[in-house]
């Protein structure tokens, strides 16, 4: 089944399990969750911007949160551009999941996104800015 043709990726016809598995741990609580996706939304081009927070849980490094990719990787896994990469990572710092530690160097707020040790998530969360719930979520 093919993607968009701009991307040019194809979905492979059967996905095989990596050896080894490392998982990345999501918040999943309502309010994140809404706040996130209220953030997403009111992007320019919201899509993107979902797309490459999903493309680059692949690049967290264990235990420091750090990405371990360029752009131009992350622009090849999500399908999309390098300028749409670094939109949507404008995008995702302003939103405070991601953080930015110079040219080209991100790491993910250890509350939002983790890969490791929770003992370690637990430490650099005490280091990371804090998180502001935003209005705009549907309440009951």
């Amino acid at each position: 089944m093919a993607r968009s043709s701009a991307s040019r990726a194809y979905l492979p016809a059967k996905v095989t399990p990596p050896r080894g598995w490392s998982f990345c741990m999501v918040a999943a609580s309502v309010e994140t969750i809404t706040t996130f996706l209220t953030g997403v939304r009111a992007s320019t081009r919201p899509y993107t911007t979902l797309i490459v927070w999903m493309a680059l849980m692949a690049y967290v490094e264990r235990d420091t949160g750090r990405l371990t990719c360029s752009q131009r990787q992350l622009a090849r896994t999500a399908g999309v551009t390098q300028g749409d990469v670094s939109r949507a990572l404008e995008r995702l710092v302003e939103m405070g999941v991601l953080q930015k530690h110079g040219r080209g160097r991100y790491s993910v707020h250890p509350s939002v996104m983790w890969r490791g040790e929770l003992a370690k998530r637990d430490h650099a969360e005490a280091g990371a800015p804090g998180l502001t719930l935003i209005d705009g979520g549907l309440s009951d």
